[in-house]
């Protein structure tokens, strides 16, 4: 055999190995997900375990925690990536519009057309759930933002161009208002904006519950220093980036006299609240010790 051949047969084994390792992952996940695995390793959920634990990047994260939870809902896309008669790029590309009602027409297609033929028909049908939004840089000052809207934010956001050039006497863009409104939303809304601007708690000291609700001073003192972020530590040896669903924990339970000083409150996403309730183990309580201390 000369060296051609055995460079291609090298290359050949190669893509095997890797459409064989593809359909082993998208197993293992099922499978982790059927025994929420992830949630019983301490992770808030099924994509940062993927990323921290399994070391994907973020895009294949995507990419095969939707195909594996799709696959539970229509189990006949499983069996089809499982045997190989659908790849699994096509299969994602599937996932935001396969349901049981179309799935006969969709397993089809994506069992019979090329990636680039199938994403065609899906935009012709589905344009606003199969192409992602994005913000990509375009120079080190400019990004591109790229987002489907109904025609009723578009009129909207027309109107607003109108109002803020009425109001700054000068002409303004679409990226003016977008700046405005996220601006003016984030003064609103942003819990994190909010503790900035709030006085220093002077209340926040007690050692005894004064009723379950924890005082809005005490509650900005630990979004201050919390930074709005999960502060529970993953068996990664990072930090929780959630910042979405977060609630504040008592450190020492509030049924058991912890009061609501900053000192005894923390910062835990949705899961990890749930997690340290539910599982009353060591290593859980000894995360929530290290995140009642590391973000002071």
């Amino acid at each position: 055999m000369g060296e051609i051949e055995r460079v291609h047969e090298r290359a050949v084994l190669a893509a095997m190995n890797l459409k064989r390792s593809e359909k082993q992952v998208l197993e293992a996940l099922i499978e982790v997900e059927d025994n929420r695995v992830w949630e019983k390793k301490g992770y808030p959920s099924l994509h940062v375990y993927c990323v921290e634990a399994l070391r994907l990047t973020d895009a294949q994260a995507y990419f095969f925690t939707g195909v594996a939870r799709k696959s539970k809902e229509v189990p006949e896309l499983r069996e089809l990536v499982s045997s190989g008669s659908i790849h699994i790029t096509n299969a994602r590309r599937i996932v935001p519009v396969l349901t049981q009602e179309n799935k006969t027409e969709l397993l089809t297609k994506a069992r019979e057309l090329s990636y680039r033929a199938l994403e065609r028909e899906l935009i012709k049908t589905h344009p606003e759930k199969v192409t992602k939004e994005r913000i990509r840089p375009v120079t080190e000052t400019r990004l591109e933002m790229k987002v489907f809207i109904s025609p009723e934010i578009e009129k909207n956001l027309k109107r607003m161009q109108d109002v803020l050039s009425q109001k700054l006497k000068k002409p303004c863009s679409m990226e003016g208002v977008l700046e405005f409104m996220a601006s003016e939303c984030l003064k609103r809304h942003d819990p994190i904006k909010k503790a900035q601007r709030s006085k220093p708690a002077l209340v926040a000291r007690q050692t005894s519950p004064q009723g379950r609700a924890i005082p809005a001073a005490v509650t900005h003192e630990v979004v201050k220093r919390d930074h709005g972020q999960c502060t529970f530590i993953l068996p990664s040896g990072k930090r929780c980036p959630s910042m979405r669903w977060v609630d504040r924990h008592h450190i020492t339970p509030w049924a058991r006299g912890g009061g609501h000083s900053a000192e005894n409150l923390t910062t835990l996403c949705a899961a990890h609240h749930r997690f340290i309730h539910d599982s009353g183990s060591a290593r859980a309580k000894r995360n929530v010790f290290r995140a009642g201390t590391m973000a002071r």
